[in-house]
């Protein structure tokens, strides 16, 4: 009798490995966008997770062969940064073991509508009220702008060159993670659909590189603010925005990064 129940549970264990292996072996290779929707895509470059396989994959757009962008993300997923996608219709390929996966992803471009129909017009561009150079063309393009400023003891903010030897006034500050950090902050201005847009991170120059969609090495703690402000004052023009209001509106001393858009 014993021998019996001893032969079930080994047939049982073995059974149950049998089919694990089969589980895994037949795990579905999958592509996501995970910057965005994949049907609204914009700017040409893409954030995409290729997942169900162990070994890299194989990744093409459009025929072009983009594996090398993709780098393991430590929790059996494979991410990459996708440039080059052309307005429209873009079709990713993944292969990895015998296993292959398609998606299609849409591309608008930046200063273009996604799904709100004809933009306004006329409409007047504003971009040196924001910090930028004159626009380009009747879409309010300009090349994007980033650099550093930092909070003085003295209370104001003064432009910091990350290049140089930092200063002896950098204020400090303490974030949600009860972090006591420069108040250094990195920002990145353009446009988008027309609207200008500021991106302030903060971040130590010294401490290391800017975090990337790959690396997070310098301590972004994955918290996000978004300001959008009732209204946006904008009508038939560009309207306004300051990164000196984001920079003092108390939130450096409670989160790592925050975010403003008109």
């Amino acid at each position: 009798m014993n021998r019996i129940i001893i032969s079930l549970a080994v047939s049982y264990v073995v059974m149950r490995g049998v089919l694990a292996a089969v589980q895994v072996s037949a795990q579905d290779l999958h592509i996501e966008v995970v910057s965005s929707f994949p049907e609204l895509v914009t700017g040409g470059d893409s954030l995409v997770k290729i997942s169900g396989t162990s070994t890299a994959p194989t990744v093409t757009v459009g025929g072009s062969d983009v594996s090398s962008v993709f780098v393991s993300d430590g929790q059996g997923g494979w991410v990459g940064l996708v440039e080059g996608l052309v307005d429209g219709e873009n079709m990713l390929a993944a292969a990895a073991g015998g296993r292959d996966a398609t998606l299609s992803v849409t591309n608008y471009p930046t200063n273009g509508t996604l799904f709100a129909g004809p933009q306004q017009m006329p409409f007047v561009c504003e971009n040196e009220a924001h910090g930028l150079a004159p626009a380009t063309d009747e879409s309010c393009a300009a090349p994007t702008v980033t650099g550093y400023s930092y909070r003085s003891t003295d209370g104001t903010w003064k432009t910091l060159n990350p290049k140089h030897q930092q200063p002896t006034d950098i204020e400090m500050t303490t974030t949600i993670d009860d972090k006591t950090v420069p108040l250094i902050n990195w920002y990145e201005k353009g446009v988008i659909n027309r609207s200008a847009y500021v991106i302030s991170l903060l971040h130590d120059p010294a401490a290391g590189p800017l975090p990337t969609p790959i690396s997070n090495a310098t301590g972004w703690n994955g918290k996000l603010i978004m300001s959008h402000r009732g209204g946006v004052r904008a009508g038939f023009h560009q309207g306004r925005t300051s990164e000196r209001s984001i920079l003092t509106g108390g939130t450096w001393a409670v989160e790592t990064t925050t975010s403003t858009s008109r």
